[in-house]
């Protein structure tokens, strides 16, 4: 069955609203959807903390994150993880299967509400699908990329739903 997201049902609609604790710069702190009103937001989601596929998207993410800032773009990771484990990963050297310091946000979704509410959330296996959705500034989803288990997601082609971007954005 194909969640909402990857039928194109929640592009051109209003994204959900959200909030949770997230872990920021090695720190516990409470985000919402709001917190990003005037910008554009790359919102992704990944099935769990300590896998293989996982690190190397998020460090691409963070890596580029100053790009995305540049045209008034944040970046924000969710998972299914709880906040505790994302300090954990965060806290791992990156030699070690860590993530090490991070610019860009964790966002815990422990209840699987906010996966669920974007149509992401596998319920048979209890995780979330890789996506990546477009949130402009009028909240309205613009794009959105749904990966299989598995399958990279290329942050350079992640970008250009954004007005005057040489990067490509899907956003929530």
């Amino acid at each position: 069955m194909c969640p909402q997201a990857c039928s194109g049902e929640g592009v051109s609609k209003p994204a959900p609203a959200w909030e949770g604790t997230a872990v920021v710069d090695g720190q516990f702190q409470e985000l919402k959807l709001t917190d990003y009103r005037g910008k554009y937001l790359v919102f992704f989601f990944y099935p769990l903390d300590f896998t293989f596929v996982c690190p190397t998207e998020i460090l691409a993410f963070n890596d580029r994150v100053e790009e995305f800032r540049a045209l008034n773009a944040e970046v924000v990771a969710c998972s299914i993880d709880s906040h505790f484990t994302h300090l954990a990963w965060t806290s791992t050297p990156r030699k070690e299967g860590g993530l090490g310091k991070l610019k860009i946000p964790l966002l815990s979704d422990i209840t699987h509400k906010i996966s669920k509410d974007y149509g992401v959330y596998l319920e048979d296996q209890g995780i979330a699908l890789s996506c990546t959705c477009i949130s402009p500034m009028e909240k309205r989803r613009s794009a959105v990329s749904l990966k299989e288990e598995g399958v990279y997601r290329r942050v350079s082609h992640i970008g250009s739903d954004l007005p005057s971007s040489n990067i490509f954005l899907y956003m929530v």
